[in-house]
C-alpha cells in the first residue's frame, strides 16, 4: 500500500473519511439498495406469516371452541327442562372427547340417582298413605287388611 493511498483517506480512521461520507463518495449506496430490497423482502414474509398465523388460528379456534359451545348448549338445555336422560354427541379429538364422555357420565350418575331418589319419595309416599289409613282405623282387625292392600297396590312385586 502506498503513502498516497492512505493520505487519500481509504482507512475509515483517516481525517478524509469523513468528508467522503458528508459528500456521498463511499461505496454505501449499492449496500443500501440491497438493504431495501430485503427489507421489502421481509415486510412481506412477516405479512405473509400473519394472514397464515391469523388462518390458522381462527380454524384452530373452530375446531377448539365448537365442541365446547355444543356440550355448553347440551348443558343449558339440560338444566332448563331438567332432563338428565339428554347425552351430548362425541367430539373430535382425544381431550375435547374426554371431556364430553365425562361429562355423559356425570349425567348418567344423576339420571341414576335421581330414579333412586323418585323411588325412595314413591316409598315414602306409600308410608305416609298407610300411616294415614292406620290413624283412621283404630282396630288392629281393620289395620291389617288396609295395610296389606296398600302394599299389594303400590308395591311391585
Amino acid at each position: 500500500m502506498s503513502t498516497h493511498s492512505a493520505s487519500r483517506g481509504d482507512s475509515p480512521l483517516s481525517p478524509g473519511a469523513s468528508l467522503r461520507r458528508a459528500r456521498g463518495d463511499s461505496p454505501q449506496p449499492r449496500l443500501h439498495a440491497v438493504d431495501r430490497s430485503d427489507a421489502a423482502l421481509m415486510s412481506i414474509g412477516t405479512l405473509a406469516s400473519g394472514v397464515l398465523a391469523y388462518l390458522l388460528s381462527r380454524q384452530l379456534q373452530h375446531r377448539i371452541a365448537q365442541p365446547i359451545l355444543e356440550l355448553a348448549e347440551t348443558a343449558a338445555a339440560i338444566s332448563k327442562r331438567s332432563d338428565y336422560s339428554v347425552r351430548a354427541a362425541p367430539a373430535d379429538g382425544r381431550e375435547l372427547n374426554q371431556l364430553t364422555d365425562a361429562f355423559n357420565h356425570m349425567l348418567q350418575e344423576i339420571q341414576a340417582s335421581e330414579t333412586r331418589l323418585r323411588t325412595q319419595v314413591g316409598h315414602l309416599s306409600l308410608l305416609q298413605h298407610i300411616t294415614r289409613a292406620t290413624s283412621d282405623r283404630q282396630d288392629l282387625a281393620h289395620l291389617f287388611p288396609v295395610v296389606l292392600r296398600n302394599l299389594e297396590d303400590n308395591l311391585p312385586i
